[in-house]
């Protein structure tokens, strides 16, 4: 059997759909993360990731942006395909605002376990993604608009479940966006949060 925390354990999450036919072109644009388990986004509001697709590479680059308290920032991620043959996996790696060493050094197995094509098969409405640490994991429930009715929510939730990501509802975070701006980003952290980015560093290496 393959270690609770490696490529071939996060493949295996992967929908059929995700198998036979992702395409990380797809992926491209603004998502609005809704629920989450990460232990680095505690206290962070107002998150969401803006993805670019590499197709010479076949790497999907995320801005990942979010409040702590008022302050904005932005984290660059990075998901790096594993193979060709095995779409939608990846190993993950951040590059952390304001020079703080550490997310380049970390390489996270990453699986899209699913998403939904739009009406028009021109991008992924939906996304359900999980990465794994040693001791502990990441999901990503996010989708293109920034509301989500919770039945919908629920429901990517019961998916995730299905694919056998193993989580507790209890752990799961939402994100409330009664207070996000809609243009709430920036590239680098500014001195107030470098202390918390320190612990985050620490979190994930």
């Amino acid at each position: 059997a393959a270690p609770a925390c490696s490529v071939e354990a996060v493949a295996a999450l992967r929908s059929d759909s995700v198998i036979n036919s992702f395409d990380g072109k797809a992926m491209e644009g603004l998502w609005y993360e809704h629920a989450y388990i990460d232990p680095a986004q505690v206290g962070a509001s107002c998150q969401t990731l803006n993805a670019t697709f590499n197709a010479a590479s076949g790497e999907v680059t995320t801005d990942f942006s979010v409040l702590y308290g008022p302050v904005p920032f932005t984290i660059k991620e990075f998901y790096e395909p594993v193979d060709p043959a095995m779409k939608g996996v990846f190993k993950k790696h951040v590059r952390i605002p304001g020079g703080i060493p550490g997310g380049s050094l970390v390489q996270l197995p990453t699986a899209i376990v699913d998403v939904q094509t739009s009406q028009d098969s021109s991008r992924y409405e939906t996304l359900i993604m999980h990465s794994c640490l040693p001791l502990a994991q990441e999901l990503v429930v996010a989708t293109r608009s920034p509301q989500s009715d919770s039945a919908a929510l629920q429901a990517l939730l019961k998916t995730a479940h299905e694919r056998g990501v193993a989580f507790e509802d209890s752990s799961v975070k939402t994100v409330d966006r009664s207070t996000c701006q809609a243009d709430s980003t920036a590239k680098k952290a500014p001195a107030a949060v470098r202390p918390l980015l320190q612990k985050l560093s620490q979190i994930i290496v």
